[in-house]
Formats: structure tokens, sequence, C-alpha cells
């Protein structure tokens, strides 16, 4: 069911926590069930406890009688808490039980929201991590097709839509079925007539429920790629921070800026009136059939004061659970958008990798051979085509050119930050393709033409790319 739910491509990370989920979701059952305590209350608490303190009352409650002999047979009876006592005494003990039901729900609750913050924390803690590797394994020509800002806001923003919504989404699932549940059995044994003429109403509360969640999807993925453009325009921002100035363009870049955070306003707020206009609708279905239970109550059943305030309290609560459902709704299709984003980059093949039979390649000795090479960034254009030179061992080469001759992605394709498109690269006669990535790499040594310092100490920028080096 929560694979379904959620979706094949999260249920992977969070299975793995099944026992936490167990925990989570009794904690939270335990907890559903005792919100039906203070309804049922309200009855003795009204008809018993608000008369006379010169009377005496007593406190029964249905019971059902078990008896095993002559076979087994059930009987309806009513047992007594407390008898002849006065009506003040009898507020104590019905406020002293509300309280403890009280305590008994938010201690439960408090237990199961934890389970639930810890599995899904732990799904998304590994979800970052494979994410993360992922972007390590993508081939340069990925990074060429893709805006940086887009991927840094599917592994930022759309990773914690994610985190604050797969917790809720589970246990909600079962919390808000329960007290549904439990409130309408209430329901049923206090009038089930008026019950069934309440139900009534399902079929057009699901209608507005299935619409309002289609229309929230399609605007929270709109929401979620604008944001990641808007994340994009921040990134070109500083990193082209000297040319913007260089060139006096501030005020086109801003206005850019402008119109894509309007953009973004725009389609938030689409989401908004889709998204904050289910409880609305909800709450005034509720206050319609207020009336109606008072009505039918008083003049066709003859209901007690108490009985009706407990029944009104009772379909207030119980219309409170299928809102958190179409809430819930709702935010299972802005999960599914943000997952959809997230998953469609650890879904893709990697491009450059050891194939079955690659295998480690010895110290360079003899020559590095380009053999009628030919490449291209799209698969179209080539950039190069039909190079052939080689260089033997102990030879210094040097590769001159105009900007953007093809230079960089010439010496790009010896460690396959790319791989060519036709024509082979050999090392010792070996083609590069047939080794592994981790032994090619290993005998190159690279010098960027852009300045990068790690976030790291000075030593371990300088030692970068050796595991085991000595710092004296």
């Amino acid at each position: 069911m929560i694979e379904k739910i959620l979706g094949k491509d999260i249920y992977r990370y969070i299975k793995a926590y099944k026992g936490l989920i167990f925990l989570s979701l009794l904690l939270t059952a335990f907890a559903s069930v005792s919100v039906v305590v203070p309804a049922y209350l309200l009855k003795p608490f009204i008809d018993k406890g608000m008369i006379s303190e010169e009377d005496k009352v007593s406190w029964k409650i249905p019971w059902i009688e078990l008896s095993l002999e002559d076979g087994i047979s059930i009987s309806k009876s009513q047992k007594t808490i407390v008898d002849n006592i006065s009506p003040d005494l009898l507020l104590i003990i019905i406020t002293i039980i509300a309280f403890l039901s009280v305590l008994f729900r938010a201690g439960f609750t408090y237990l199961g929201q934890l389970c639930g913050a810890a599995f899904s924390n732990r799904a998304i803690m590994r979800l970052r991590e494979d994410l993360f590797d992922k972007f390590l394994s993508l081939s340069h020509s990925f990074y060429h097709r893709q805006k940086i800002g887009e991927l840094i806001s599917r592994a930022t923003a759309d990773i914690t839509v994610m985190q604050e919504r797969i917790a809720n989404i589970i246990i909600g699932l079962v919390q808000y079925p329960i007290m549904a549940l439990v409130f309408l059995v209430y329901l049923l044994f206090m009038n089930w007539i008026i019950t069934l003429i309440v139900i009534i109403t399902a079929p057009m509360i699901s209608f507005f429920i299935r619409l309002f969640g289609k229309k929230v999807k399609k605007h929270s993925r709109m929401v979620q790629e604008v944001t990641s453009q808007l994340t994009s325009m921040y990134q070109e921002a500083i990193l082209c921070l000297k040319i913007i100035q260089g060139f006096c363009m501030e005020r086109k870049v801003s206005d850019n800026f402008k119109e894509k955070a309007n953009e973004l306003y725009r389609r938030v707020m689409h989401w908004n009136r889709w998204f904050l206009g289910i409880g609305p609708f909800m709450d005034s279905t509720v206050f319609l059939i207020i009336p109606g239970v008072f009505i039918l109550g008083k003049s066709c059943f003859h209901h007690t004061l108490g009985e009706l305030i407990s029944m009104v309290y009772a379909f207030s609560q119980v219309y409170s659970p299928f809102k958190n459902l179409a809430r819930l709704n709702s935010e299972i299709k802005t999960l599914h958008g943000a997952t959809e984003r997230v998953f469609n980059i650890l879904n893709t093949p990697t491009e450059i990798k050891d194939h079955p039979n690659a295998k480690p390649i010895g110290r360079h000795r003899e020559s590095i051979e380009f053999i009628n090479v030919s490449f291209s960034y799209n698969g179209k254009e080539e950039v190069l085509k039909g190079i052939s030179f080689k260089i033997r061992a102990g030879e210094m080469a040097a590769f001159v050119g105009s900007t953007g001759s093809g230079k960089s992605t010439l010496l790009s394709l010896i460690p396959r930050f790319y791989d060519v498109t036709s024509g082979s690269i050999r090392i010792d006669g070996v083609d590069i393709r047939d080794v592994t990535l981790q032994s090619l790499r290993r005998q190159i040594g690279l010098v960027s033409q852009d300045v990068l310092l790690f976030h790291d100490t000075i030593a371990n920028n300088i030692g970068f790319g050796t595991l085991d080096f000595d710092l004296k």
C-alpha cells in the first residue's frame, strides 16, 4: 500500500526501516483510538454533572457480557462506574479521565511522530548520499546539457519537499482513517439513522477532493520548475558577476530575475488557491450538517442535550480526518512532483563507466595515440573531426590554437571526461575504453585553467588526489 501511494522510487529507501515504520504506525493507532473519549464524556458531563447539587447521580456505560454457558452468547448491559455521588464529584472524575486520555494521546502521538521523523530522515539521508554519488558519477556531457542551478535546486529544495512530507503522509494514512472510523462507530452507536443521512454527502466531498488533488499536483510541478530556474539565475549571477559588472548589465540581469520571480509568485498563488481551498470547503460542509443534527436529534429521536452535543462534537471531529485526508491527497501530489524531478537524475544512465571486462592499465611506458578521433557534444555538430597523432613516452607536446578551437576538449578525452564519438584513443596500444577509469585517471596529472579551492584545509587542497600524503 505504501509503495503504491508514495511510489516505488521512495519505497526503495524507506522499506529498510520497516520496524520503525511499524512502531510509528502502532503508536499512532493507539493515539487515534483515544480521540473518542472526550466525545463520549460530554454526555454525562452535561446530562449528569449540570443538575442540582442536591441530587445524587450515577454514571453507567454500555457494556457487553460474554457467556460461555450453553454455547457462546453475547448480551448488552450497562456497567456502573460510580453510583450515588454528587454532580460536582462526577464532574471532577470526568475531568480527570478526560485529562488522562488527552495525556495518553499526546504521549503516543509524540512517540509516533518521533519514530516517523527517524525513518523519514534516515531514508532522506541515504537519498542525499546516493544523489551526491550520482552527481560524481555522471559524465561532463550531462552537465553540458543541464543548468547547474536547476540541479542544485533538485538536490536541495525538492529533497526538502520530500523530507517534510514522507513521514506525515505515512502516519496520516493510518491516523486519519482510524480517527474517522472510531467516530463513525460511535455515531452509529448513538444514532445510526442520522449518521447514515450525513454519510450521503461523502460522494460529493470525494469528488471535490480528487479535483483539488489534480490541480495541486499540476501547479506544484510548475512551482518547482520555476524555483529551479530562479536557483539557476542566482548561480549564474554569482559566478559571472565580473562579466555582468564589466559590461554594465546589472539592470538587464536584474530585470530578467524580477520577471522570473514574478512568474514564481503567480505560480505559487495558483497553487495556494487550490491547496488552501479544500480546508474552508470541508469546514463549511460541517457547519451545514450541525443544524440538521440538532433538528433531527431533538424533534425525531428525543435525544438529551448531552447526547446532541456529544454527537455534534463527534460529527465535527469525523470530518476533521476527512479534511486532513483531502489535504494529505494534495501533499501526495506535491511529493510526487518533487520525487519525479529528483529521480530523473538518479535514473539517468551513467555514460562514462567501466566496461564489464575492463582491466587496470599498467604504468604508461610507450605512447599516447589518437586514431581518427571525432567528437560532438550534442551528437550532431562535431567539434573535433578526424584527429590523429601519436606522442611517445618522454616527448613534450603543446596544443596551440584560438579560443574555442577544441584544445581543452581534445585533452578532456584522455581521462575520459567525455567519450569519443568515433575513432579511438590508445595508451601503449590499449584502447582507454577497455581499462578501468580509476587506473587510467591515476596516471594523469591535471592542471586546470580555473582557480579552484575546496572548502577544506590548505594541506588537503594541496594534497588533493592523494589519500595518504605526509604533511612533512
